[in-house]
């Protein structure tokens, strides 16, 4: 995977865009944990779900358009990149360089970011937080993925232990997704499970601290 030919040319461009390539244009996966050093802004959001089909519309260079949220008003943290059938690997260094907190790896044909300055203890310790049983139904809106999560008892007890809250907010455009699949997952960290669950509905996750209240956001 790591050596998958990658074009991908943005000149001072948010994370939002290039991740949006790489997703829509590759239907690469990835999952992304936010560092504490940059809870205080969201210029690392992208859209983590594909289009549902029907939706969006063909952009004038020829590339798919995913933007349901819109292009988000970036306060820098901006990125250039200049490939032609570059490898994946090259790419995504070459990101990673200029985002500066984060590396990532490659597991079982995800693509993980995760934090090398500012870590957040509670998150990483939620990514290993084992869990029983999860299902999921064929026909489930993305729209209760998140709900589902978060009322794990696992998770709840979690929540508890270390006193912090989860952000409930979905965007209204997940109402037109379901998946057609069925699955059940056990005996698997909180981590592997969002990375199941990508693996059907396609796209991303990502785990980081609520921007306005601090509450651990689950975005999937």
């Amino acid at each position: 995977m790591k050596d998958k030919r990658i074009t991908l040319k943005l000149a001072n461009q948010s994370i939002y865009e290039a991740f949006n390539r790489l997703i829509v244009d590759y239907d690469l996966s990835i999952g992304f944990e936010q560092s504490m050093l940059d809870k205080k802004h969201d210029d690392y959001q992208f859209e983590v779900n594909v289009p549902y089909e029907g939706a969006g519309e063909q952009r004038s260079d020829g590339t798919k358009s995913n933007d349901f949220l819109g292009f988000p008003k970036i306060k820098g943290h901006f990125i250039t990149v200049d490939y032609k059938a570059g490898r994946l690997e090259d790419v995504l260094n070459d990101i990673f360089r200029q985002m500066k907190n984060y590396s990532w790896t490659i597991s079982d044909d995800m693509i993980e970011i995760f934090p090398i300055r500012g870590r957040d203890s509670i998150i990483m310790n939620l990514m290993n937080l084992h869990i029983s049983e999860f299902m999921l139904g064929a026909g489930t809106k993305l729209l209760n993925i998140k709900s589902d999560l978060i009322h794990l008892p696992e998770v709840q007890a979690f929540l508890a232990r270390n006193d912090v809250e989860a952000e409930t907010g979905v965007g209204v455009w997940y109402t037109e997704r379901y998946l057609k699949e069925e699955k059940k997952y056990s005996a698997i960290s909180l981590k592997d499970l969002l990375n199941g669950i990508v693996k059907i509905k396609r796209g991303g996750w990502i785990v980081k601290r609520s921007l306005h209240t601090g509450a651990i956001d689950i975005v999937i």
